[in-house]
């Protein structure tokens, strides 16, 4: 994940990303808020952990209030729209292939 920052930063994106510390802060909500307000678009990393992310939650209904485009980036392969609690949110999003299988 880090390194996708890092060479979306190189190729002059702005970016935010929480470190580790941050995650369980209880400043978390408004470390979020202040991300989603500030951003063009919301790229939402996708693997099999993230339909029961809560903070994933919160990004989507937060990028949601504040009609910012949402991007989703699936890092590992999983069925479209995953099941559990954010299933009716991903599967609002459209999805196009890029790249090889």
């Amino acid at each position: 994940m880090i390194s996708r920052h890092f060479r979306l930063e190189e190729k002059g994106f702005t970016t935010s990303l929480l470190g580790k510390d941050k995650l369980n802060s209880s400043k978390i909500a408004k470390e979020l808020l202040t991300c989603v307000q500030s951003c063009d678009v919301v790229v939402c990393c996708i693997g099999p952990e993230i339909p029961c992310s809560k903070h994933t939650t919160t990004v989507l209904a937060l990028a949601k209030e504040y009609r910012k485009p949402v991007l989703p980036a699936i890092l590992e392969h999983v069925d479209w729209p995953p099941s559990g609690e954010l299933q009716e949110e991903l599967e609002m999003l459209t999805m196009d292939k890029i790249g090889k299988d």
